[in-house]
C-alpha cells in the first residue's frame, strides 16, 4: 500500500490531496504545525504528524518510510515590503523539504507550485503552457519572485537526479477552502460586494480535482517535468456572472480598467496601509495583468487529469461556505 505524507494538510489544496489519496486506498500522514486548527481533518483516517517546514528534523521524521511526499505548504508572502526576507524564507523552506526527502529516501516528491511561474505565451494568440516560463525580476511582487525561486530549487533538484515532479495549480475554488484567498471572491460575490468586472481571462480549477491531480502526478508524472493542473479558461466577467447567478444575486455591472486597478495598488503601497485588498492579497492585484488563459493539455494527456464544469464547482463551494458559516 502506498504511504504518503502531505505537507500543508490543513490548507485547501493539502486537505483535498489528503482526501484524494485516502479515497485511492493510500495510507496518509497529515503534516501540520503544533497548534494549527485541524478540524478540517476530522473524520479522516489520516495519521497526524506535527512539525514545521523550518524544522528539518521534523520533516525527516514525517517522511520516513513514505513512498510519496506532497509539498503543499510552500511560503505565501502577502506583501513585498521585504523582498529579500521573503526570498530567504521561501528558498530556505524549500531546501529543507528537498533535503529531508533525500535523507528519508522518499520515492517521489510532488511540489505544488503555482500558475504565476507560467510566463506569457511564446506564440501570440495561444494559451501559455508549461514551456512558457516566468521571467525573474519582471515584476516587483514578492509572491511572484518567491514562487519562482522555490520552483527553481525544485528544477535544480530534478536536474541532480532527484525524483521531483512539479504541478502548477491555476485559480483554485472548492470545498475545504478554510482560509479563503481566491475562494473569498465567491464569498464576496454571494454577499453582493463584488459589483465590478475586469477585462481579463483566467483559468479555474476545482480543489477536489486538484487533489486527485496531485495523486496522479505522484503515480504518472515524469520527474523533472511540470504539469499545469487547471480547468476551464473563462473571461473574468463570465466567471463572476456564473457565481452571482448561483448565489442568487445581481451579476457584476461595472467594468473597471486595469489602469485604474494598478493606480489604486500604487496608492495603497505608497500609503503603507493596505497589505490586503479584499478579496485578494494586494500582491495579486498589483500583477493583475499577468492573469491569462492556460493550456492544460499536458496534464490531461500524460496524467489522465480530468476536471468538472466550473458551474458545479461554484455550486458546491457556495454550499460548503454556507454549511461552515462563511456565508
Amino acid at each position: 500500500m502506498t504511504q504518503a505524507v502531505v505537507l500543508g494538510s490543513t490548507g485547501c489544496i493539502g486537505n483535498n490531496i489528503v482526501r484524494a489519496c485516502l479515497a485511492a486506498g493510500w495510507q496518509v500522514r497529515a503534516f501540520h504545525r503544533q497548534g494549527s486548527d485541524t478540524w478540517m481533518l476530522d473524520g479522516l483516517q489520516a495519521e497526524h504528524v506535527v512539525g514545521d517546514i523550518m524544522e528539518p528534523a521534523s520533516l525527516v521524521d514525517a517522511m520516513e518510510g513514505c513512498d510519496v511526499a506532497f509539498h503543499a505548504a510552500a511560503y505565501y508572502p502577502l506583501h513585498s515590503l521585504d523582498m529579500r526576507g521573503s526570498l530567504r524564507t521561501a528558498v530556505t523552506g524549500m531546501r529543507h523539504v528537498l533535503a529531508a526527502a533525500d535523507e528519508a529516501k522518499v520515492g517521489r516528491l510532488v511540489f505544488t507550485s503555482t500558475l504565476t511561474t507560467i510566463g506569457a505565451p511564446a506564440r501570440a494568440g495561444c494559451p501559455a503552457d508549461e514551456d512558457d516560463f516566468y521571467l525573474p525580476g519582471s515584476t516587483d511582487s514578492a509572491y511572484f519572485e518567491s514562487k519562482w525561486a522555490m520552483e527553481a530549487e525544485a528544477w535544480r533538484a530534478a536536474a541532480q537526479g532527484r525524483p521531483v515532479v512539479i504541478v502548477n495549480p491555476t485559480a483554485v475554488f472548492g470545498p475545504w477552502d478554510v482560509k479563503p484567498t481566491t475562494g473569498e471572491i465567491l464569498v464576496n460575490v454571494a454577499q453582493g460586494r463584488f459589483p465590478v468586472w475586469l477585462d481579463l481571462e483566467v483559468n479555474v480549477v476545482d480543489a477536489r480535482d486538484l487533489g486527485e491531480g496531485h495523486r496522479l502526478a505522484a503515480e504518472r508524472g515524469q520527474p523533472g517535468r511540470r504539469y499545469i493542473l487547471g480547468g476551464e479558461n473563462l473571461p473574468v466577467r463570465d466567471a463572476l456572472t456564473v457565481a452571482a447567478r448561483e448565489a442568487g444575486v445581481r451579476p457584476p455591472r461595472w467594468h473597471v480598467s486595469l489602469g485604474l486597478v494598478r493606480w489604486l495598488v500604487r496608492v495603497g503601497e505608497a500609503a503603507g496601509r493596505l497589505p490586503l485588498v479584499r478579496p485578494l492579497p494586494l500582491e495579486h492585484f498589483k500583477t493583475i495583468g499577468e492573469w491569462r488563459a492556460l493550456n492544460t493539455a499536458r496534464a490531461r494527456a500524460e496524467l489522465g487529469f480530468k476536471t468538472r464544469p466550473f458551474i458545479d464547482t461554484v455550486r458546491d463551494t457556495l454550499a460548503w461556505f454556507r454549511e461552515y458559516g462563511y456565508l
